[in-house]
């Protein structure tokens, strides 16, 4: 009977490790982003923190977002999704799109695909791979000599992202001639080695 029991005991923590392993809270703890935020105003919250996130702040898999009073975030996956956040809103961010758990969240227009560079799982924030190249010489030829500013900008900090600042330094002069907004332009200058 002390087998059994045992034996029982083994498999039920095989299956609880196998669901932890599969879990996408699992993922965000270990770095899997899939989308960033591209624009933001007012106080907004990303997964457990308290403290107020912004442009440019990445966010994981299965992370939990809120925009306070007069507030609002614009999130633009690696899919190319994109989604606002609207004031006094809580969401849930899963696989490629934001449901909303309270308030109003507004799908918009899709921009090109972009690869994100993820951390855990036994990788690194390394070189990119050739298959990494490819993705972002993709997203770079999608995005051709567009002006809009917020499409720059997210070129911008996808290739700082990728350790790319002399890539992302032309983006950033073409979102600065765009008249991107001079907030997001100077969070960006100061992310470029000098």
């Amino acid at each position: 009977m002390l087998a059994w029991s045992m034996r029982h005991r083994l498999l039920f923590a095989g299956v609880l490790l196998l669901g932890a392993l599969a879990s996408p809270g699992l993922a965000a703890a270990q770095g899997i982003t899939v989308a960033v935020v591209i624009d933001a105003q007012g106080f907004l919250t990303i997964g457990e923190s308290d403290q107020n996130a912004g442009p440019f702040d990445w966010v994981g898999v299965d992370s939990r977002i809120s925009a306070g009073p007069r507030s609002y975030a614009v999130l633009a996956f690696a899919s190319g999704a994109r989604y606002r956040v609207e004031s006094r809103t809580r969401a849930h961010v899963q696989g490629n799109t934001v449901h909303r758990l309270h308030g109003m969240v507004t799908e918009l227009p899709a921009v090109p695909a972009f690869p994100v560079r993820q951390i855990g799982r036994g990788r690194t924030a390394a070189e990119p791979t050739d298959a990494d190249r490819a993705a972002l010489k993709a997203f770079a030829d999608a995005i051709g000599t567009t002006a809009d500013k917020d499409l720059l900008l997210l070129a911008t900090v996808v290739h700082l992202h990728w350790g790319m600042p002399k890539e992302a330094g032309l983006y950033l002069q073409r979102a600065r001639a765009a008249n991107a907004p001079k907030k997001l332009v100077e969070m960006l200058q100061r992310q470029l080695p000098s």
